[in-house]
């Protein structure tokens, strides 16, 4: 709390899971201060193993409805709230209402990088809605008028495996988020995505030297979109026929 000060700012703060554990935790302890903390359970597999005033919703369609904060603030459950953030949303929330873009940090034991482009994740909840953007980029849609924030959301990939592992668990939540979309499953939407992300990160600004960093990151970000676009086609084929 003492990066925002004593006040908690009116913010619903939604994180997106697909498991429980130290991710998600982190997550969730990143965003304490907000008045009310959500998770967004697409996939159903976070169950009740959450701290006691964290609430748990199972639809997009829902988030608007379950938050009672008039600001809303969307995180993947591999992303956290850095102090300097915070309080920058704090202020923010403070003035007239606007939608505001942050940027997202990647960090790892390949360096840092600030891949292009950026997405909605701090709006007013009336009209909100969770979208998928291109890419699936994760964000908000809104009406209010458009802001940036300076700060950046981070996303610490850990090792090889922590980040595949990652990955696995970010691919089942959009691919239940398409499913909810009722986005079919296309070899090119898969390989538009792919793309996508891809280019994203190799045209991002890196903190420090990556050499071939990058291009590890790349890959890792463009094989989310095909994992996630896999498992919608696995739900499809899945899902109840009408008699």
């Amino acid at each position: 709390m003492s990066a925002v000060g004593d006040a908690a700012p009116a913010v619903a703060a939604i994180v997106v899971a697909a498991r429980p554990g130290a991710p998600l935790g982190r997550a969730l302890d990143s965003v304490a201060w907000a008045a009310e903390r959500l998770v967004l359970d697409p996939a159903a597999s976070v169950g009740g193993a959450l701290p006691a005033d964290v609430r748990r919703i199972t639809t997009p369609d829902a988030v608007g409805d379950q938050a009672r904060a008039p600001w809303l603030l969307l995180l993947r459950e591999d992303e956290v709230v850095p102090a300097a953030l915070a309080a920058e949303i704090a202020g923010a929330v403070a003035r007239p209402p606007r939608a505001y873009r942050i940027a997202e940090e990647l960090v790892g034991p390949q360096g840092r990088l600030r891949p292009r482009g950026v997405t909605v994740r701090l709006a007013p909840r009336t009209g909100a809605r969770v979208v998928l953007g291109p890419g699936l980029a994760l964000g908000l849609a809104s009406d209010a008028p458009g802001g940036r924030l300076r700060e950046p959301i981070v996303r610490a990939l850990g090792d090889l495996a922590v980040a595949v592992e990652q990955l696995d668990a970010a691919s089942t939540v959009l691919a239940h988020l398409l499913a909810a979309a009722g986005a079919p499953a296309r070899g090119p939407r898969l390989l538009a995505a792919a793309a996508r992300t891809g280019a994203r990160v190799l045209g991002g600004r890196a903190g420090d030297r990556l050499g071939w960093g990058r291009w590890i990151l790349a890959v890792l970000a463009a094989y989310e979109p095909v994992a996630a676009y896999a498992k919608l086609w696995e739900l499809e084929r899945c899902r109840p026929t009408a008699p």
